[in-house]
C-alpha cells in the first residue's frame, strides 16, 4: 500500500513546480494538505490507498480466479475431447 500512497501523493497533488514531490510516508489531510504546508492534494493519498485495499485488490483476485478457472476448465475439457482446438484457443 505504501506504493500506492506514494503514486497518489505524486500524481494527485495540484501542480507547483517550486516544490519537489512529497516522500513516501507523508499522509494527506481530509482538507487536501499534508499538514506542513507543503503539496496540496486533490484526495488525501490515504483515501486513495485505502480505496485501492478494499475496492480494487478484491475485484482483481476474483477476476484472475475466474479467468484461471476458465482456462482449467476449458484445458481439461480440451484433454478428455470434449472439445477441439481452434485457431489457437485456449
Amino acid at each position: 500500500m505504501d506504493r500506492v500512497r506514494w503514486k497518489a501523493a505524486t500524481y494527485g497533488q495540484d501542480a507547483d513546480p517550486s516544490q519537489s514531490p512529497p516522500q513516501p510516508g507523508q499522509n494527506g489531510e481530509a482538507d487536501g494538505s499534508n499538514g506542513g504546508g507543503g503539496a496540496r492534494y486533490k484526495v488525501a493519498p490515504d483515501t486513495i490507498a485505502m480505496l485501492y485495499d478494499k475496492w480494487v485488490m478484491p475485484m482483481t483476485k476474483q477476476v484472475q480466479v475466474g479467468r484461471l478457472i476458465s482456462q482449467t476448465m476449458k484445458f481439461t475439457m480440451l484433454l478428455c475431447g470434449l472439445v477441439t482446438l481452434h485457431s489457437g484457443e485456449v
